[in-house]
């Protein structure tokens, strides 16, 4: 299992020590053994350390320590994608789903490295423009239409709430800004790049092709020391997410000499 599953199965592990150690039940309470098999168990699951609980285990744990049916949940759901096999998923379970790893992955995250060739990132993304976006795929309803729109929107939320926890920095090619790209659109883009979390930089037309920013993908950075840094990005059949450290830091490295020849969003003439 690549570091994705790592990082989650070690939140997973945190927040749910995190609830015994409020509820006061010790750690050899006879309870916490009987649910996950052992007191040993229960320390290695808590420390991050692989285990073969399921997610059901989980909730029963979260419940055990008083956490609400809504924690419960999350943390069942994290530890599903935890469980899975294989950190490449397929197209067609992300669209089915609306929800994927990533998305877990970003809320953990202190600082994310976006680099966009075609679109404006999600989490910059006007209503209007993800709407057209969705609208202009065919592949759905306006129903799901509505859906996604309101998924993403409250991505967005969580992300605003987080505050300067959290930082956003964006590198997108010249391109993503002209190719119907609405005036709310940038609009917002220069109202995010006013954030103090948020820097918004484009790569001008005038600099010509960046070797390695030729796809889209994004690095994430989390608060805990031994969680390693990611990079995900989409391929044709799947998301897939790259735990190398060598790999990350070419990804990081191209980034950073684009940005060299990168402008604000503020000097962006129309």
């Amino acid at each position: 299992m690549m570091a994705t599953g790592t990082v989650l199965r070690r939140q997973v592990g945190r927040e749910t020590e995190a609830l015994r150690a409020t509820s006061r039940i010790p750690v050899t309470d006879s309870r916490i053994a009987r649910i996950a098999g052992s007191t040993r168990t229960y320390q290695r699951f808590a420390s991050g350390k692989r285990t073969n609980l399921t997610f059901p285990v989980i909730g029963a744990l979260a419940r055990l320590f008083g956490a609400s049916i809504e924690k419960q949940a999350e943390l069942e759901r994290l530890w599903d994608l935890v469980d899975e096999t294989s950190w490449l998923q397929s197209i067609d379970a992300l669209t089915r789903s609306g929800f994927h790893a990533y998305i877990e992955l970003e809320r953990l995250a202190c600082r994310i490295e976006s680099n966009e060739t075609l679109f404006v990132p999600g989490l910059l993304q006007s209503e209007s423009y993800m709407r057209r976006l969705f609208e202009r795929s065919g592949r759905y309803s306006p129903r799901r239409i509505d859906e996604l729109v309101e998924q993403r929107c409250q991505r967005q939320t969580d992300f605003k709430r987080r505050g300067e926890t959290v930082h956003l920095d964006v590198l997108m090619g010249e391109a993503v800004l002209r190719s119907a790209c609405p005036r709310d659109q940038l609009e917002s883009l220069l109202e995010a790049d006013a954030q103090p979390n948020i820097t918004v930089n484009y790569l001008p037309f005038s600099v010509g092709p960046q070797p390695g920013l030729e796809l889209p993908y994004h690095v994430l950075s989390f608060t805990e020391d031994d969680d390693p840094d990611l990079a995900y990005f989409d391929a044709p059949d799947g998301a897939r997410y790259i735990e190398s450290a060598e790999a990350v830091a070419e990804f990081r490295n191209a980034r950073a000499l684009g940005s060299r020849q990168a402008k604000s969003i503020k000097e962006l003439e129309l």
